[in-house]
């Protein structure tokens, strides 16, 4: 949040973090969580990038436009978003917006990309530059670069931009100009991207130690009261899904079952509401794709940003700026629903994706082939920010069948097995799900019906 206390600029890195409204100049030698080989920088970094980090191109500056989460300077990983600025002042137009250097307090001027704000790592800012902008001129920028990407109706007022001090182009933006910058930001995005890899394989390590005690608190204890460990062995170990270790009967879902869109499954909060807005041959465009993230980062609640993750399921298969965005939306929220939205939509669009939720499937042939038919179930699950598990149990129909028999019961269960959930097929329904969120070493169980037939599945997070 922008506020009018303006700290410092004698100030180093070490003493204070970023505020917004401040103008930094960039590192040329990037920092990650993960360190990149020559043969790695090659390949992930664009040639425009390449050269920044090699000090062929000129310095390159950004303006703070959301400040961290974390007020400890001690957290080296902490993220913010920035705006990008260039001294190429001569591609000026009605997003490219100059900031004369007597206004940024440099012996030049820059030239603001209001529509290019993307998150990047603190520790690849180098040092506070200039003047601090003033909160008219901040929001200013803001606004233009959400008419650009369709979130206002409006473009600032010509009094605005007189007294603003700032100087806004008549003439379109450039395209060579904003794909050569697009390029150019590998230098903030591919930190960003090591970072979600690296708090990924971070959390699976964390889940995996304390399932490991926890097994071994459970042999302690079975030994002292002289307990077979029979039991708690016939549960399935979902920590060991995060290390990639199965047992033979859970599949890959891709092997089993064909992918479903997110807003044709039922049993969430908000079920298929969404499903005229999102035709199953549609697919958005790179502008579309951008006003949709554009939007995304200023969304003001969780049912905004579900919205707006549904939407960018239908994406173009592998495409970077969708999945970026979706991957930022996880770490940002605590929302259950809000998670395993982007999630789906991930599924949609990488489902080979590392970051997204673990999920294999199992055939449920116990007393459940009814009238030729058969179901499975899907059990996903993705390790959260706030040190739980989420859980997504799913069942759907197998082999020619479009639609679950109705009336089939998805019940989850407690570890003593007395039913805590439960949901129940209508006529037509292709899936049915339940979420929930719970501690690693947790044991529930799910309970799949139809009629007098039924399967249990025991289960250990």
């Amino acid at each position: 949040m922008y506020t009018d206390v303006i700290p410092s600029m004698l100030e180093t890195v070490e003493l204070r973090l970023p505020k917004p409204g401040e103008i930094w100049e960039l590192k040329r030698s990037v920092q990650s969580p993960i360190v990149f080989s020559d043969d790695d920088k090659q390949r992930l970094y664009s040639e425009t990038a390449r050269s920044f980090l090699s000090e062929i191109s000129p310095n390159r500056y950004v303006m703070i436009v959301r400040e961290s989460n974390s007020d400890s300077l001690e957290d080296k990983w902490q993220t913010i978003a920035v705006m990008v600025l260039s001294e190429e002042t001569i591609f000026l137009s009605n997003v490219d917006v100059l900031i004369p250097n007597c206004v940024s307090g440099l012996g030049y001027n820059l030239l603001a990309e209001s529509w290019h704000v993307l998150p990047m790592l603190t520790c690849n800012l180098s040092r506070p530059v200039g003047n601090r902008l003033s909160r008219q001129q901040f929001d200013l920028l803001l606004d233009i670069g959400d008419y650009y990407h369709g979130l206002r109706k409006q473009y600032p007022t010509a009094i605005e931009l007189e007294q603003s001090g700032l100087t806004i182009g008549t003439a379109p933006h450039s395209s060579a100009f904003h794909n050569h910058e697009t390029a150019w930001s590998d230098v903030l995005s591919v930190p960003i991207a090591a970072y979600h890899t690296y708090l990924n394989a971070t959390r699976r390590i964390e889940v995996a130690m304390h399932h490991a005690l926890q097994v071994e608190r459970d042999l302690i204890e079975n030994f002292r009261n002289n307990i077979s460990p029979t039991a708690q062995s016939l549960k399935t170990a979902l920590s060991q899904w995060l290390q990639d270790t199965f047992a033979s009967e859970w599949q890959a879902f891709s092997d089993l079952l064909r992918p479903q869109p997110t807003w044709a499954l039922r049993g969430s909060t908000e079920d298929a509401t969404e499903a005229e807005h999102l035709p199953a041959d549609h697919r958005l465009t790179p502008d579309e794709i951008s006003a949709l993230v554009g939007q995304l980062s200023q969304a003001p609640d969780e049912h905004q940003r579900r919205k707006i993750a549904k939407r960018l399921g239908n994406s173009p298969v592998k495409d970077q700026i969708a999945i970026r965005a979706l991957l930022d939306l996880l770490q940002s929220t605590q929302d259950d629903e809000t998670v395993w939205t982007a999630i789906g939509s991930l599924w949609q669009i990488d489902p080979g994706n590392s970051a997204c939720a673990v999920r294999r499937v199992k055939h449920l042939d116990l007393g459940m082939q009814v009238a030729g038919q058969a179901v499975a179930l899907a059990v996903a699950l993705v390790q959260k920010t706030n040190q739980r598990v989420g859980v997504l149990l799913q069942v759907y129909p197998i082999e020619s069948e479009p639609y679950l028999p109705t009336n089939l019961k998805l019940i989850l269960l407690d570890e003593d097995g007395n039913p805590l959930h439960e949901i129940t097929a209508r006529q037509a329904d292709i899936c049915i799900q339940l979420k929930f969120s719970g501690h690693a070493g947790e044991p529930f169980g799910v309970k799949v019906a139809l009629n007098d037939a039924s399967i249990t599945e025991d289960f250990v997070i």
